[in-house]
């Protein structure tokens, strides 16, 4: 099973992260559109003591599965959920009840007000955790960290995970209920930022499923970034 570590520029004496240890880690779960995944997770990481949850999507637009495959249900980042789930009752109740979309925007609202968008939520929100639940998201969010000019202040490095996960209702509480056991165990462990490697190998041997794993130096904090570049 593939372990994923890739580290821009690591400095030998790790800078401190600027935040206070008493201070609860802030996690972002980031699925492609804050809809299903992601909001699962968010909404059971809630019981973990010692975790501050957002949430949001790397898509371009909000899009959910409509009445034929090739006609999703589109909405802009922003659109309350109330606003989405009012729309897809008006468009055809029976169908989005049969197929979970009304219950699943309805619990969304319940947790937040409407989906956003990861862009949004890095610029204002220093994120300690990124756990995302797909690997082509994982992969657009450590692009956009790393081709990102300017960082949310007072935050030097991020941890990104990915716990790969199938975008139906039933996969997503699987892999929120793995993202628990896995975030509980990082914050029940004592200087666990020193202990990922074990933290992530304990979880692949018990579940035998991939999790990967980067750790992010930002460079407006960096100070081997600060070094002059050759003219």
């Amino acid at each position: 099973f593939r372990l994923a570590w890739r580290y821009r520029l690591f400095a030998a004496a790790r800078p401190e992260s600027g935040r206070g240890a008493a201070m609860p880690l802030v996690v972002n779960t980031v699925c492609q559109s804050n809809m299903n995944r992601s909001m699962a997770a968010h909404l059971k990481l809630q019981d973990v003591q010692g975790l501050q949850l957002v949430s949001s999507g790397v898509g371009e637009k909000v899009k959910i599965p409509g009445d034929r495959p090739d006609r999703p249900n589109v909405y802009d980042f922003g659109t309350p959920y109330s606003q989405i789930e009012a729309d897809l009752r008006s468009k055809d109740e029976a169908l989005y009840l049969r197929n979970n979309l009304i219950p699943l925007v309805a619990r969304n609202k319940g947790i937040k007000t409407c989906p956003q968008r990861f862009t949004e939520v890095w610029a204002g929100t220093p994120c300690d955790i990124i756990f995302s639940f797909e690997e082509r998201v994982y992969d657009t969010v450590l692009e956009v960290i790393q081709l990102t000019e300017s960082h949310p202040a007072a935050l030097s490095r991020v941890h990104v995970f990915n716990l790969t996960t199938n975008d139906t209702k039933e996969d997503a509480e699987k892999g929120a209920d793995l993202s628990v056991e896995f975030l509980q165990d990082l914050v029940d462990t004592p200087d666990w930022e020193n202990h990922v490697p074990e933290l992530v190998q304990r979880f692949v041997d018990k579940h035998r499923q991939p999790l990967l794993h980067c750790l992010l130096v930002l460079p407006d904090l960096d100070p081997w970034s600060q070094l002059p570049r050759p003219t």
